[in-house]
């Protein structure tokens, strides 16, 4: 439509309403309208359309006129009309802003959202899994959601850790299965309290308006175990077929992003755009220390950033227990109490002399503090013999030496003791270890028959029984 007449058409409509007015002294006493103005002239109310306002019965989109006002059907429906044809159970028909065109989208009045939870026992360790998602799902927006911790695990198991998430078609008869989404993880789930919680893009192939599909979840993972002293990882992956189809739709309205994409995470960039989709993306900065990005790294501890570090508070074995102190996760005894000394005495069967071997050790034997004392009393021997002396103490498991001491002093008349403390000089892999060490002495003494002396090197041993070792920090 040209200026002119546009024009003529509010001139037109003007004049029908001025011919239709009522009477009035003053503009007050005129009803008022929306979208026009009204005035009292020569006794009459006479009214005025206004431009730029939905209801004056043009939609006043830039088609009619020289001036676009930017109404349309999802703007205006007043004037411009709404838009209507053929829709699925869950799409409803709305304006495209940046199409201005009609297209389908979700009608969220219907939508539902669904959660199952999965307890997974993997033999050595029991998560629960617990998938969330939107019903129907609208391939543009929604994200499959998969939430885990760790409910339980064997002793022996560390390290366990989610490496990927892949959500699939259920295979048919075929044994074929399309996938729909993947995600990779490679998170540490440190203890009971460490979660996991991650959406998946789902791109699933759509017929007409909506459709539905059986879904497999399948989770990858790994986790370090420990048997007999080796450790091996062990990887493996589970799958848990849903029970209900997922309904799936696809809408024609243009992708936008969401209003906020902050997953409240320090560590990592969020951007949305059509580079991501229109989904959100939280991409973790790399090349920095940073608390909450899912590694341990070389500055950070269980005590200064147990999201990426695990939990420190922990009980270890029968006496130990992890605190943090200065910042720093330190081992100690639960109970200080429950150390208690102990004594094994002992009579070695040596051919020309005997000795009484008595060993006080405290039981848990704390390497940092505690002591291993070693009192030897010569309790018999032959006169022919002479020069006794046990130079050497070591403490060995097999081939093992845990300890040792060297002492010069010989053994004179029965009667006579030597006494001595194990100097121990050992790693531990753990802060708390059985042991079944045994006290060997290297001796040497010298024996006289007629005019002939003979020296003799001899040795004997002394059974600890099982010694539980701690490693304390404080």
């Amino acid at each position: 439509m040209s200026a002119k007449k546009y024009l003529f058409a509010l001139m037109v409509v003007g004049l029908l309403f001025v011919s239709g007015c009522a009477e009035c002294k003053k503009t007050i006493d005129c009803e008022t309208r929306t979208c026009f103005t009204v005035k009292c002239t020569d006794k009459k109310c006479a009214y005025n359309v206004k431009e730029d306002c939905c209801g004056n019965g043009m939609c006043e989109d830039g088609t009619r006129g020289t001036k676009d006002f930017g109404e349309n059907k999802g703007s205006c429906g007043d004037d411009c009309g709404i838009c209507t044809g053929e829709t699925g159970e869950y799409l409803e028909l709305v304006f495209d802003e940046k199409t201005k065109e009609c297209a389908t989208g979700v009608d969220d009045t219907k939508v539902t959202e669904e959660n199952v939870v999965d307890n997974i026992d993997l033999r050595f360790l029991k998560l629960t899994a617990t998938y969330s998602y939107s019903k129907p799902f609208d391939i543009d927006n929604s994200l499959f959601n998969v939430k885990m911790k760790l409910d339980s695990k064997d002793d022996s198991v560390s390290s366990i850790r989610i490496t990927q998430i892949k959500i699939l078609e259920t295979a048919g008869r075929s044994g074929t299965s399309s996938i729909f989404g993947e995600k990779n993880i490679n998170q540490v789930l440190w203890d009971s309290s460490s979660v996991i919680n991650k959406g998946v893009i789902l791109s699933v192939p759509v017929e007409g308006t909506e459709t539905e599909k059986s879904i497999t979840v399948e989770i990858y993972y790994e986790f370090t175990r420990t048997d007999r002293g080796t450790e091996t990882v062990e990887k493996g992956s589970y799958k848990k077929d849903l029970s209900d189809k997922l309904l799936f739709v696809n809408p024609t309205v243009s992708k936008s992003c969401p209003s906020n994409c902050d997953d409240n995470n320090i560590c990592t960039e969020d951007v949305c755009s059509e580079d991501t989709d229109y989904f959100c993306s939280n991409i973790i900065t790399l090349g920095s220390s940073c608390c909450g990005n899912a590694v341990c790294d070389s500055s950070e501890n269980e005590c200064t950033c147990r999201e990426d570090c695990g939990k420190c508070e922990r009980d270890f074995g029968d006496y130990m227990t992890f605190i943090c102190s200065e910042n720093d996760c330190k081992s100690k005894l639960k109970d200080i109490e429950v150390m208690q000394p102990k004594t094994l005495i002992e009579q070695p069967n040596l051919r020309d002399f005997q000795f009484e071997v008595k060993t006080t050790f405290d039981e848990p034997f704390d390497i940092r503090t505690s002591n291993m004392l070693v009192d030897i009393e010569l309790t018999n021997k032959e006169d022919t013999i002479s020069g006794i002396k046990c130079t050497k103490y070591q403490l060995l498991v097999g081939d093992v030496l845990l300890g040792e001491s060297v002492i010069t002093k010989s053994f004179g008349s029965i009667g006579s003791q030597n006494s001595l403390e194990v100097e121990f000089d050992f790693s531990m892999k753990d802060v708390e270890e059985e042991k079944s060490p045994v006290l060997k002495a290297s001796c040497e003494y010298d024996k006289t028959s007629g005019d002939q002396t003979d020296h003799v090197i001899t040795s004997f041993s002394q059974n600890l029984g099982n010694i539980v070792f701690v490693k304390t920090e404080i």
